[in-house]
């Protein structure tokens, strides 16, 4: 049987913030990048296979989460990312 760990397992494997080792793991999930022996368990628990301990210590060194903003909300250098709202306006179709 494969030991598997928590997210806070992990977290204090890697002398890590448990919500940074969270947003990595579902970024990583979200990519697919993670083993089939990793899985969600319940409503917010992990079960990680101990191979992708490494992927996700390599994604936190590059810093690398989620790309330049997060889920929360901060730019890598911890300021206030900008919120960014597309708007499409169209003209109706002349009825002539």
């Amino acid at each position: 049987m494969t030991k598997r760990y928590s997210i806070e397992d992990v977290a204090q494997m890697l002398q890590a913030d448990v919500n940074k080792v969270r947003l990595t793991v579902s970024s990583l999930h979200r990519a697919q990048e993670l083993s089939a022996e990793t899985f969600p368990f319940a409503e917010r628990a992990w079960r990680i296979a101990p191979s992708d301990v490494i992927k996700i210590q390599l994604r936190m060194e590059q810093g690398d989460t989620l790309g330049t903003t997060g889920e929360t909300g901060e730019s890598p250098n911890g300021s206030p990312a900008a919120r960014v709202v597309r708007r499409t306006v169209r003209k109706e179709a002349d009825q002539s």
